[in-house]
């Protein structure tokens, strides 16, 4: 969660950051999601829907693998707890 917040730019701006690590603003849910606010509420434009496709489909197999793993470790958290 701390690596997604600070891949997210918030409080500075994709340009900023080298070309290298610049796909990590891709693949990053909530960089897409702030990435489209920002282009509707201060640009006045549409946002990119490909960009928003692509970060839902990372978003639902990220749900589905992390609800695989839960249910898996169902009865071991029983016993920790």
């Amino acid at each position: 969660v701390m690596l997604l917040f600070y891949v997210t730019h918030v409080f500075y701006q994709t340009r900023m950051v080298d070309k290298r690590y610049v796909f990590l603003f891709t693949w990053n849910p909530m960089a897409v999601l702030v990435k489209s606010y920002r282009k509707i509420f201060l640009d006045g434009s549409s946002p990119d829907w490909g960009s928003l496709l692509i970060a839902s489909i990372v978003s639902a197999v990220v749900f589905g693998l992390g609800y695989l793993i839960y249910r898996r470790q169902m009865p071991n958290v029983f016993d920790a707890i």
